[in-house]
């Protein structure tokens, strides 16, 4: 399996947060980007990641976790063959903004 980074891709005044919390980093080990986006944003929100998560008669869905923005968030791929080996999950998740190399939005 993959090692897949998610960091910051807009400034933390950026509107779209919408007082979601804010990573530093997420480190999640996943075959692919999405799949890792998905297991990210379901640890966060503390949802099982094969739980659906689907509202139920008139009741609305909740507001995702920022981590399944892609507008939010950039993913990278960690070339760590060793680190690699697993089971699928979230490996880390540093909250916080990074306090180096803001990006430029």
């Amino acid at each position: 399996m993959a090692l897949w980074k998610l960091i910051p891709s807009t400034h933390e005044t950026d509107p779209r947060w919408q007082d979601r919390p804010i990573y530093a980093e997420v480190v999640v080990r996943a075959d692919t980007a999405g799949r890792a986006r998905l297991l990210a944003g379901r640890h966060e929100l503390g949802v099982h990641p094969d739980d659906t998560g689907r509202a139920v008669g008139n009741s609305s869905e909740p507001l995702g976790s920022a981590l399944e923005d892609e507008k939010l968030y950039q993913m990278l791929h960690v070339d760590d063959p060793k680190a690699a080996d697993g089971p699928e999950g979230v490996l880390s998740a540093v909250p916080g903004y990074p306090p180096s190399n803001p990006p430029s939005t």
